[in-house]
């Protein structure tokens, strides 16, 4: 008898962990597997490179990558639709900001990878309090999100040799979307690199089309050799 009381609240204990962490999640429990930064450096006869000297950094990126699925690249001036198996050509554009402390915003659309570099604010003290402050922020955020939101803790991390913080957003959707943010301090200036994703589609699994998990894993395979190319002046 002592034994069946033991069991019944170990029970009663798993089912209420579980009940909690779908309540504190949005519905549906998320477990999250955010890629770290890739190891390899693209080939450079495959590759472009953008450079701002004026704001004193550069990264390459393939010149053009494809995708299982049928894809729609929407830029900051246009829309472009790729057949499955087309090569899907990568570009950076600018992008228009309404955030007056943005002093550059600039995109690889097809990757969905997003660069901002922006004045440091009046009150800045040190990168990990900037970045504790955003995180703090999108929780906020989040707790009015019906679907619910994980923001991770932050991450210390180098990048090519570069000291940065990253977190990553991710939405109680089915779909798990996800954005991962590296933030880096230079040239008396915020950098940060962003990128989208699903971490559903990414993880793969039971009414996931196998052709979305690879393109989705091309997608942020691509934004980690992308940021492993990261220099600064």
């Amino acid at each position: 008898m002592k034994n069946f009381f033991l069991s019944l609240l170990v029970i009663v204990l798993l089912g209420f962990g579980a009940w909690y962490l779908i309540k504190l999640q949005g519905g549906k429990p998320i477990v999250p597997n955010f890629p770290q930064t890739a190891s390899t450096t693209p080939e450079s006869e495959n590759m472009a490179t953008y450079r701002n000297a004026g704001f004193g950094f550069s990264f390459s990126y393939p010149k053009q990558i494809t995708f299982k699925n049928n894809e729609t690249v929407s830029g900051a001036t246009s829309q472009q639709s790729f057949n499955a198996g087309a090569p899907v050509p990568l570009g950076v554009e600018t992008e228009s900001s309404g955030d007056a402390d943005v002093l550059l915003d600039v995109s690889i659309p097809a990757t969905y990878l997003d660069v901002t570099v922006r004045a440091k604010p009046s009150n800045y003290t040190t990168l990990a309090d900037y970045v504790a402050d955003q995180i703090e922020t999108q929780k906020d955020a989040g707790s009015e999100s019906a679907a619910g939101v994980f923001v991770s803790d932050p991450n210390p991390v180098t990048v090519n040799g570069n000291k940065a913080i990253s977190f990553s957003i991710q939405d109680g959707s089915v779909m798990n979307n996800t954005t991962l943010t590296y933030y880096f301090e230079k040239n008396s200036r915020i950098y940060t690199f962003s990128y989208f994703y699903s971490n559903a589609a990414y993880q793969g699994g039971q009414g996931i089309d196998p052709n979305q998990t690879t393109d989705e894993k091309i997608k942020v395979e691509t934004n980690q050799k992308i940021l492993n190319t990261l220099t600064f002046n």
